[in-house]
């Protein structure tokens, strides 16, 4: 078999590096725009059964992506930002008739990328959309703990995200698109319009080390895609916080005095982008955070009725965001690769995967894994 990784940043080091691992691959080629990025990685990795080299790939050039993509068993891709690359990318997977999966956060290029399925039915092949840890991990746990109660009735999943563990300057734009002002989310069986950072104020505890923090509603795909599959939920949100929680009081005062807007600027003969230099600016200001842990929590409590009882199911992990969500996608593009998924079509990962299934692949690396998953109990309430 031959697997395409497009994106050599750090989540598709992460990525790469699990696939080459756990995988049955006979080859995987790693394409990045920044080639000799991917030929310095490549040569770090060290495999008997898998040829891994790397090649130079420009996604936005859909010809010669397709062309590229057509010779594959399965293609992942952790390009980002996803509101610019996710359904570009999507559609030469489907163009090339190639399944595929990526790692997509945006929820308006999910809502986008959704629309494809008839298309992808009609080319035989199966994409999953936004398989990282949120969404990814938080949509399957969701499935699982539906799967746990007799009536699903509310999904409620929050994210702790540390200062230094915030990715890279495209990771942070898309914390400007899709985690700045006006957001959807899914409140008494209907999608509502909420402000980002600022409405939903709630305290969650967290795994250890990190204890409680406020969260607030953030724009995200889980929201969108979960009442799609799991048909009885009247509630979805997710809701994050960072630490420390300053790194949220400078990304809303940036969006509040214009730069989120990608409207260039002229800067001493140069073109800018207001959200470029505020992803810059956070990017620099949030890495230089000293004793705060470089990494994250999420927790997803699905709640509803048990025996006849109110009843909630909790699930708890931490983690560097960066490895969960390779090792998430690379597990996807295994079983997409084995057959193991069979609907064709375009997927929330909620849609085509078995929660426990995917579970039991990730457990297979807990004793290497970054991240750490815990299962609560069943709670009478």
């Amino acid at each position: 078999m031959r697997a395409l990784a497009l994106g050599c940043g750090e989540m598709g080091k992460v990525a790469i590096t699990d696939l080459i691992k756990y995988g049955e691959f006979d080859e995987v080629i790693v394409g990045d725009i920044d080639v000799k990025k991917a030929e310095k990685f490549v040569k770090k990795l060290k495999s008997e059964r898998t040829i891994v080299s790397a090649k130079f790939v420009d996604v936005t050039d859909k010809k010669k992506l397709v062309d590229l993509m057509s010779g594959f068993d399965i293609a992942l891709s952790c390009v980002g930002p996803f509101y610019k690359f996710a359904l570009p990318v999507v559609k030469a997977a489907i163009e090339a008739k190639v399944n595929f999966v990526d790692i997509c956060d945006d929820y308006d290029s999910t809502l986008k990328v959704l629309e494809l399925d008839e298309t992808a039915k009609d080319a035989g092949i199966t994409v999953i959309s936004g398989l990282g840890v949120s969404p990814g991990a938080t949509n399957i746990l969701a499935r699982a703990g539906a799967e746990m109660l007799d009536e699903p009735e509310e999904v409620h999943i929050s994210i702790l995200m540390g200062a230094p563990d915030l990715g890279g300057v495209a990771e942070i734009a898309h914390r400007f698109h899709s985690m700045y002002g006006e957001v959807p989310t899914f409140q008494n069986g209907k999608y509502v319009k909420v402000r980002a950072f600022v409405d939903g104020k709630e305290t969650v505890e967290f795994s250890k080390p990190f204890g409680k923090f406020e969260v607030f509603h953030i724009g995200h795909p889980e929201p969108l895609t979960i009442p799609r599959y799991i048909k009885k939920v009247k509630h979805v949100d997710t809701k994050c916080a960072f630490n420390p929680p300053k790194i949220k009081d400078l990304i809303l005062s940036l969006g509040d005095h214009g730069f989120a807007s990608e409207e260039p600027l002229n800067v001493r003969g140069l073109a800018v982008t207001p959200l470029e230099f505020a992803a810059s600016l956070v990017y620099k200001v949030s890495s230089k955070i000293r004793n705060v842990p470089k990494m994250g929590a999420v927790r997803v409590e699905v709640r509803g009725i048990k025996s006849g009882n109110k009843a909630s199911i909790a699930f708890a992990s931490t983690g560097r965001m960066n490895e969960g969500t390779g090792v998430q996608v690379s597990i996807g593009a295994q079983m997409l690769a084995k057959g193991k998924i069979k609907e064709k079509g375009v997927f929330a990962p909620e849609g085509c995967i078995d929660a426990q299934e995917f579970i039991a692949e990730f457990m297979k690396r807990q004793p290497e894994a970054p991240v750490e998953m815990t299962e609560c109990t069943t709670t009478i309430l």
